[in-house]
Order: structure tokens, then C-alpha cells, then sequence
């Protein structure tokens, strides 16, 4: 099994400054957080998206677009919940390494999480990171912000593969 990527408090106390970009210990780079959400495309929804990513990454395959009922977290259409999500698969990922994992998982391939504005979305990083620091896994996977958009990314992909992603999520109109 590959070594799980950790992402250091260092990573969340600077987005939540939204101080400019910044490098985590995994190599990967979150952009400023405090774009307007017009100018990340917020208007787009996570499954459209995912259509944008999938012209670079040949291996996204959206496997659940989530709606009220069957998003498992209950934050879909919540106050300072995400407004729109879907959960991909990458077909580079082996599914040996996944295979106790269910669709829908962020190991499986990531999900896409569209705020309303980037405030709600620095929540939900931090949000992320205090699950993850009381035994969760949100610490281990690649998280992409631009503006409101969220992409969070297995930490099954090499650092290569996951900055594909980052070079998709920085291109997204």
C-alpha cells in the first residue's frame, strides 16, 4: 500500500488566512480561497465541472451526483453547505488498492464540492481537517480550491497524477 499523504496544520491555518498560494507537504499547490466565486466558476455546477476535469484527466468517470437524499453527509443545499457535488472515480487508481472502499469514496477518485462562496468553503477545509485530525481520512487526499470549487483527490494517485488535477482545477472557467 502507498504511504498516505498528510497534510500539515501549516496547509489549513494558510487557507484559512487565505494568504495566496501555497505548497502542502504532499508537493500539491491550493489556490487563494478568497477568489470571488464568479471567478472560479461557481455558477458551474460539480458535475459540470467534472466534465471540465475529465478533458484533462482521461480516467474521470462521475460516479454519483448527489442530491439531498443521497448525499451521505447531509451538507448538500444546507446553509454554508456546498450547493452541488459528485464523486468520480480515476481509472488509474488499482483496485486492489481500493477494494474496501465503496463509489462515492474520495479513495475511489475525489469528490467535487461547489459553495456558494469561498467563506463556506474555508469552513468545510477546516471542517475536514479537525475530522481528519480525530481519526478520519480527509487528511489524507489532495484538496484544489478555486474560488468556491473544492476538489478533493485520493491520496491513491502519485503526486504526478494528483497534479494533474491541480493543473485542471487552475484552468476551470
Amino acid at each position: 500500500m502507498r504511504t498516505r499523504v498528510t497534510v500539515t496544520a501549516l496547509f489549513a491555518a494558510a487557507l484559512l488566512t487565505a494568504c495566496g498560494s501555497i505548497s502542502n507537504n504532499a508537493g500539491t499547490v491550493v489556490s487563494n480561497a478568497s477568489a470571488t466565486a464568479q471567478d472560479a466558476g461557481a455558477a458551474l455546477t460539480a458535475e459540470q465541472i467534472a466534465s471540465q476535469l475529465a478533458i484533462h484527466i482521461l480516467r474521470l468517470d462521475v460516479t454519483i451526483t448527489y442530491d439531498k437524499d443521497s448525499d451521505p453527509e447531509g451538507l448538500l443545499g444546507q446553509p454554508h453547505g456546498y450547493t452541488s457535488k459528485v464523486a468520480f472515480s480515476d481509472g488509474r487508481i488499482p483496485k486492489s488498492d481500493t477494494a474496501i472502499f465503496s463509489k462515492g469514496d474520495v479513495e475511489v477518485g475525489g469528490l467535487i464540492e461547489v459553495f456558494a462562496d469561498a467563506a463556506d468553503l474555508r469552513a468545510r477545509l477546516q471542517q475536514l481537517k479537525d475530522d481528519g485530525t480525530k481519526g478520519g481520512t480527509a487528511l489524507f487526499e489532495y484538496d484544489y480550491v478555486k474560488g468556491a470549487i473544492l476538489v478533493r483527490v485520493s491520496h491513491y494517485l502519485t503526486p504526478a497524477q494528483a497534479a494533474e488535477y491541480q493543473t485542471a482545477v487552475k484552468q476551470l472557467s
